[in-house]
């Protein structure tokens, strides 16, 4: 029952603002009387807490590992993209309702969402600045590539759509393209020798992929 009150608490918590949302509310969603949810929650911050209780903290832990393996800065960064796709895919109901509720969260959940984006954006500007020392990325001020991965990552909420004909592979290639087109050294881009000519190969499976869904959808609708 606690998982049917937190799904719930999530879904009105998205529709209406945490503010605008009462226990009362939540009782009536799950049918039960505001008395009998008591005996789960206390309180509605406790609800609240409930639900993103240790989420931010743990979804940082994998940028942490892969900051930490013995991999180049370029693979590194594949994998970041990759990964932050594929928990805003996955988990993307709490984070679109920290970014749109962040001020109304309790203030430990609230300052534990704030410290998890700030740890994610510092590895990411650590990894670029691995790859600029090494002269694999342009010296391109790490902040502002930085603001463009995560931006483009973290707002994938407002238009990805889990039916539609851009699977989340496919996206992850198409994002992987542009970045390091825009961050590698002219002669290092993605289109030469080595392991970025296998990048260009990848993105350009990519986007016949997204072609092909495309067109499926569409003889599909006929």
């Amino acid at each position: 029952m606690r998982r049917e009150i937190r799904d719930a608490a999530a879904r009105l918590f998205q529709l209406r603002g945490i503010n605008s949302v009462t226990l009362h509310d939540v009782a009536a969603e799950v049918g039960l009387s505001k008395a009998a949810l008591y005996h789960y929650f206390d309180t509605k911050d406790d609800l609240v807490r409930h639900i993103f209780s240790g989420w931010a903290d743990a979804s940082v832990v994998p940028f942490r590992e892969i900051a930490e393996a013995t991999l180049g800065p370029e693979s590194k960064l594949r994998r970041i993209i990759a990964l932050r796709i594929e928990q805003m895919v996955s988990d993307t109901d709490l984070f679109v309702l920290s970014m749109q509720e962040e001020s109304s969260l309790p203030a430990g959940v609230r300052e534990e969402f704030r410290q998890s984006k700030r740890d994610a954006d510092h590895i990411v500007r650590q990894i670029i600045e691995e790859g600029q020392a090494s002269g694999v990325f342009t010296p391109i001020d790490s902040h502002l590539i930085e603001f463009a991965i995560m931006g483009m990552c973290n707002w994938l909420w407002k238009w990805y759509d889990p039916n539609g004909v851009q699977s989340p592979a496919a996206i992850t290639e198409a994002f992987i393209e542009i970045i390091l087109r825009g961050i590698c050294p002219a002669a290092e881009r993605p289109g030469r020798n080595g392991e970025n000519g296998r990048l260009n190969v990848a993105g350009h499976l990519a986007a016949i992929r997204v072609h092909m869904q495309a067109l499926e959808h569409a003889l599909t609708d006929q």
